[in-house]
């Protein structure tokens, strides 16, 4: 779908620096016109006949004049796109804007290319842009995998006026873009042992009457089931009813990123690593939305810690930070981790992304711990 915008259209997105590049090359009827010019050729130099070099001349003036109308066409475009989050393997319609200050181009193809891409090939088709002007244009992506980049890639693509030649041209834009992990269905096993997430999710809760407990203020993610009618009326915000036994109550959570002593990292890149950083989203973004506090860390080669998460902290900057993680080299766990492992009340829990199995750093915690890792 494309749609005029206004001229100030433009001011509502950041600066961004473009880079493009272009290329030529022959579409189908543009080769089969070389051919015939080539044979058309031959025959005139060979028998030097004059049909022949006229009929050669007037095959290979429609791809001279189509070569040159190409020339620099793209040099006035420019695309502006804003800062773009999203969760891996989803699907999207984004709004991007295209303006004009070039030569008038007609039959321009658009797609995205890398990270986040089309879902086609060429899923938009603006049938002309005047110089001087702009329009916005809704793309069917799908975010292929989780990531963290700061360019956007751009194809653009156009065989007018005559068909015989292609201009295709790459151009990177300046724009943010976030794939968080996917969410993935869990269970949780109450002993020590790791289930892989394809089965449904029990996270445990407390249970012991389901008693009124006291009201909240409604968070992002709470089952609006448990609003309370009248005071949210009255306060004129949704708050939540909290009961015993829906207490919220601490967590602790170690996403484990090392890979086993003397394996190179990369070597563990693969769905296991995808299926623990995936279990971390899923579980934290579970436990904070039923009102629980979550303290995480992050253990590789260096160790990130985010704490308070649902409480005084959002889930958003751990959420980002690993859209960008990787197996890590291994390294011993500090002291300090696994004693606030050890040290922690309610769920505590190890997930294992990298490879390590750790099993000694594991006892060493208690029988507490609860383990969630890939099971091919």
């Amino acid at each position: 779908m494309v749609a005029g915008l206004a001229p100030s259209s433009f001011a509502r997105f950041p600066t961004a620096v473009t880079k493009l590049k272009t290329t030529l090359d022959l579409t189908p009827p543009g080769r089969a016109v070389v051919v015939l010019a080539s044979l058309a050729l031959g025959a005139a130099w060979t028998t030097g006949s004059e049909p022949a070099r006229i009929a050669a001349c007037l095959l290979l003036a429609p791809l001279l004049v189509d070569w040159a109308a190409k020339l620099r066409l793209f040099d006035g475009v420019a695309i502006h796109v804003g800062r773009r989050r999203t969760r891996a393997g989803a699907a999207l319609v984004e709004r991007i804007a295209v303006r004009n200050e070039g030569r008038h181009v007609w039959n321009l193809h658009l797609g995205v290319q890398g990270l986040i891409a089309s879902l086609r090939a060429h899923p938009a088709l603006v049938e002309h842009l005047p110089t001087g002007r702009e329009v916005a244009i809704d793309l069917s992506l799908r975010a292929r995998g989780r990531g963290r980049i700061a360019t956007r890639v751009f194809h653009l693509a156009t065989q007018h006026p005559l068909g015989l030649i292609r201009l295709s041209a790459k151009m990177a834009v300046d724009a943010t873009a976030i794939v968080e992990p996917a969410r993935i269905t869990l269970r949780v096993a109450k002993s020590s042992t790791g289930l892989d997430g394809d089965q449904t999710a029990e996270c445990a809760t407390r249970s012991d009457g389901e008693a009124f407990y006291a009201l909240r203020e409604l968070r992002d993610g709470d089952d609006w089931a448990r609003v309370h009618a009248l005071r949210s009326a009255a306060l004129g915000t949704p708050v939540r009813v909290l009961r015993r036994g829906a207490v919220a109550r601490a967590a602790r959570v170690l996403l484990d990123l090392r890979s086993p002593p003397g394996r190179t990292p990369s070597r563990f890149a693969g769905p296991a690593f995808e299926w623990g950083v995936s279990a971390a989203a899923t579980l934290v973004e579970e436990l904070t939305r039923q009102g629980r506090t979550v303290d995480v860390v992050v253990l590789g080669s260096r160790r990130v810690r985010f704490a308070d998460l649902g409480g005084q902290a959002s889930t958003s900057a751990f959420l980002e930070h690993l859209a960008g993680v990787q197996p890590q080299a291994h390294v011993p766990a500090p002291e300090a981790t696994l004693g606030w492992l050890a040290a922690g009340e309610g769920d505590v829990y190890w997930i294992v992304a990298g490879g390590f199995a750790a099993s000694l750093e594991r006892e060493r915690v208690g029988s507490h711990l609860r383990i969630l890792e890939w099971v091919a």
